[in-house]
């Protein structure tokens, strides 16, 4: 979770301060190249939290139900959907659009305050209930 939220809060500081001082286009020489360095860097740090997220996931005990073929093809689908959804914003943004950004609209705004307040609801209920999980495993292996 920190791999995640850790890069988008530095990688909007960056776009920020670059707004305000220009220094990334002055360094690579003009906006695009610096543009395209960043997003270099943006899908290098994706690549890290996806192995990062891969590897938690591999530490974690699996689940019977999540081992079905109806439950697989799902994911699939969902995989296929935001696949669909990512391509199709890239290329009406285009390169330089997609990680410049186009800047932040009130619906866009409305809806990061809702998912902000969903996850806030979410940890309230899932944080005890987590701690509470792996108390108990590792009593268990005490006794083990």
């Amino acid at each position: 979770m920190g791999v995640a939220r850790e890069k988008g809060t530095e990688l909007n500081g960056v776009a920020r301060w670059e707004h305000r001082t220009r220094a990334l286009s002055r360094l690579f020489g003009g906006p695009y190249l610096a543009c395209y360095c960043l997003a270099f860097v943006i899908l290098l740090l994706n690549v890290y939290r996806s192995h990062s997220v891969t590897e938690a996931m591999r530490a974690q005990a699996s689940w019977e139900a999540m081992e079905r073929a109806d439950v697989f093809y799902a994911g699939v689908a969902l995989v296929v959907l935001g696949t669909v959804l990512v391509v199709s914003s890239f290329l009406a943004l285009g390169f330089t659009g997609t990680f410049l950004g186009g800047g932040a609209s009130p619906v866009g705004l409305v809806l990061t305050a809702i998912v902000a307040v969903v996850y806030k609801v979410a940890i309230h209920f899932e944080g005890p209930f987590t701690e509470m999980i792996y108390r108990e495993r590792a009593e268990r292996r005490k006794r083990e």
